[in-house]
């Protein structure tokens, strides 16, 4: 095996993340993980995604099925790296692409993405969901006060 070529860092919540993966799949992306931390693997640039813009990072498919996303980037490591890295992985998130789960967790980690906003996702389903019109009461009875 190579040497590693960069230092390792991650979002606390990224390692809750890998924590919570299906046994498999954590074990698929500590496998990556280790690749990229080697230089082996390099990932995808990602831009925007689904309305949102992740500019600067990059996905890595964890399993053959390309279900789960580790997101990362590749920055400067800290000046005095304890093992004299000059460069480093951060992971800002890891799960699933579903419904772009993955890339919206990163979006709100990185600031980039609200936490109570709607993803574009969210809104395209509640603008196909059908609208209830209001009863036929409130369109017959005026409001008290109101002359005909």
């Amino acid at each position: 095996m190579m040497p590693a070529r960069f230092g390792f860092a991650a979002d606390p919540r990224a390692i809750e993340d890998l924590r919570h993966l299906p046994t498999t799949i954590r074990d698929l992306a500590l496998l990556q993980l280790q690749g990229l931390v080697h230089g082996e693997q390099r990932g995808t640039p990602l831009g925007t995604r689904a309305g949102v813009d992740l500019s600067g990072y990059r996905r890595l498919h964890v399993d053959p099925d390309a279900e789960w996303r580790i997101v990362f980037r590749e920055r400067a490591a800290p000046p005095r790296s304890r093992l004299g890295f000059r460069r480093e992985i951060f992971v800002i998130a890891i799960g699933a692409r579903e419904a772009h789960e993955v890339y919206n967790t990163a979006a709100r980690r990185l600031g980039r993405l609200p936490d109570h906003t709607p993803t574009p996702q969210h809104l395209s389903v509640l603008n196909t969901v059908p609208r209830t019109p209001p009863p036929a009461t409130a369109l017959t009875n005026p409001p008290p006060g109101h002359r005909r």
